[in-house]
């Protein structure tokens, strides 16, 4: 419990300097402006490609769910997903809404072990449209505007994720190793629950046509949240070229990844304004989009949170109302 709280303090400490040191660099009273001079009609279609992407994020985890047998509608896992965005608010952002759309899944299905894996399959996918994206990207129009070393980032990011890929889904040589694993005390008490969780998800990736379909799926929701992000640049009167976009963002929602701020805020505007800048955004504008980009996750998270809690309320209170008024016929 004690490093728990440690670690969240921490988080909090790196997400708070962050912001300060990147809100002491810029012009506030720009920031401001940029906010009340919006263009609602791009905002707008901001938050319509946004809902988009959450939609087709959640299709996406159906289909693994669906594969493995378990009848759950796909409301069901839009809600659940959405639930998991809410804990993705308190916890690192990527880590967050995984944990938290297991959880609620997994306490409504008695087959936790695949639940588990189709979260994680669904994440891996993801991962691999977007650095996939960002590599298309470079081999249609990116490579002219990039250096080196974002080029050589990019490339080398493709290349460990197919040799991790190649090597985790090895089944023979994961198996030398699985003595190793299994002498680690920790790692030893969960080593049945480990090794089934692996074939639940080598099996699933086995499957052709179950992974063309998830990587198509993946390849435009990235599209669409890569567009929701556009609309908020255009929403606050900035034209950096599209393409940057689809460079930079791949290689930002990888870096969100680690595991060092809360809800990725802070680490967020930092690496917007890291790749951005480069290519002649303003400070001030790159620390607006991002801000504005996290306020569709936090609004988002706010309201799935508040819902359930909201419902579960009107539940009980229903409850002690009819238990303190009872049906006609009792009294009789």
């Amino acid at each position: 419990m004690y490093r728990r709280i440690l670690g969240f303090a921490f988080r909090v400490f790196i997400s708070i300097g962050l912001l300060i040191f990147l809100f002491s660099r810029i012009n506030m009273r720009n920031l401001s402006n940029h906010i009340q001079s919006m263009d609602h009609g791009f905002f707008a279609l901001g938050i319509l490609f946004f809902i988009f992407y959450l939609c087709t994020w959640a299709l996406r985890w159906q289909l693994f769910i669906s594969d493995t047998g378990i009848q759950v509608k796909y409301l069901h896992t839009l809600r659940t997903l959405l639930v998991g965005l809410a804990v993705s608010l308190f916890l690192p952002s990527a880590v967050g809404a995984d944990v938290g759309r297991a959880y609620d899944m997994a306490r409504t299905q008695v087959q936790k072990v695949a639940i588990l894996s189709t979260v994680l399959m669904d994440r891996l996918i993801g991962l691999i449209a977007v650095v996939g994206m960002a590599v298309i990207a470079i081999i249609i129009a990116g490579y002219q505007y990039l250096t080196l070393e974002i080029l050589l980032t990019i490339i080398g990011l493709a290349l460990m994720m197919l040799a991790s890929w190649i090597i985790f889904f090895n089944i023979l040589f994961m198996r030398r190793f699985r003595h190793i694993f299994e002498n680690i005390p920790i790692i030893n008490q969960f080593s049945g629950k480990i090794r089934d969780i692996y074939l639940a998800l080598y099996y699933l990736q086995r499957k052709r046509s179950l992974f063309i379909t998830a990587i198509t799926i993946s390849i435009i929701t990235v599209m669409l949240e890569i567009l929701s992000v556009i609309m908020l640049s255009y929403a606050i009167g900035d034209r950096v070229d599209p393409v940057f976009f689809f460079l930079f963002l791949p290689i930002i929602w990888v870096i969100l990844i680690i595991p060092i701020a809360i809800g990725g805020l802070g680490l967020r505007e930092t690496v917007f304004v890291f790749f951005f800048s480069q290519v002649g955004m303003d400070t001030s504008h790159a620390v607006t989009i991002s801000l504005l980009y996290y306020s569709l996750y936090a609004v988002t998270g706010i309201i799935s949170g508040t819902i359930p809690i909201t419902h579960n309320l009107y539940i009980r209170l229903k409850q002690i109302l009819n238990h303190n008024n009872p049906p006609i016929s009792e009294k009789l």
